[in-house]
C-alpha cells in the first residue's frame, strides 16, 4: 500500500511540473510587463461593472488585437469612436457565460474612445481613452507603463 502512494504522489507531483513548466512558457520573447515586444499589438480591456480597469490604454497603429473581459455581474459590450465621432462596433460582447471576447482590427494612429454599448452604462462612466501610436510603451496587457 505505502509503494502504491509513493508511485501515485511521484505522479501527481510529475504532473504539476509539467503543468507549472507549460504555464511558465514565454513564446513571444517577451519578459513580462513592459518587456514583452508584442505587447502593444494586443490589448486587454477589464469590465467591471459600470467600470473599466484604465481611464487609458495605448496600442500600436496597425493591426492589434483587442480583447474584452467580464469581471462584473452584468454584460458588458465594447464599441470604438474616433476622432471625428464615427463609432465602430467591435463586436465585443461578455457577460457571465461568455467571460472573454476578442477581435483583430487595424487602427490609424490617433484617439479614440472606448465605450459599453448597454444604454446607461457610458454615461455612467463605462468609457476610457484609446491612444494609438506609432511607438508606445504598455505593458503585457496593453496599459500604459
Amino acid at each position: 500500500m505505502t509503494r502504491r502512494r509513493s508511485t501515485a504522489l511521484r505522479a501527481t507531483m510529475l504532473g504539476a511540473a509539467v503543468v507549472v513548466a507549460a504555464c511558465g512558457s514565454d513564446t513571444d520573447g517577451g519578459g513580462g510587463p513592459g518587456t514583452s515586444e508584442s505587447a502593444a499589438d494586443a490589448l486587454t480591456v477589464i469590465a467591471t461593472d459600470i467600470a473599466f480597469d484604465a481611464a487609458t490604454y495605448e496600442l500600436s497603429a496597425g493591426t492589434g488585437e483587442i480583447t474584452l473581459v467580464q469581471r462584473g455581474q452584468i454584460p458588458h459590450t465594447l464599441a470604438l469612436e474616433d476622432a471625428d465621432g464615427n463609432e465602430l462596433d467591435l463586436g465585443l460582447a461578455v457577460n457571465s457565460e461568455r467571460t472573454e471576447a476578442t477581435t483583430t482590427i487595424e487602427l490609424e494612429s490617433g484617439t479614440y474612445v472606448l465605450w459599453c454599448t448597454i444604454p446607461g452604462h457610458r454615461d455612467l462612466g463605462q468609457e476610457a481613452t484609446l491612444a494609438v501610436s506609432t511607438s508606445s510603451a504598455t505593458d503585457a496587457a496593453g496599459r500604459a507603463s
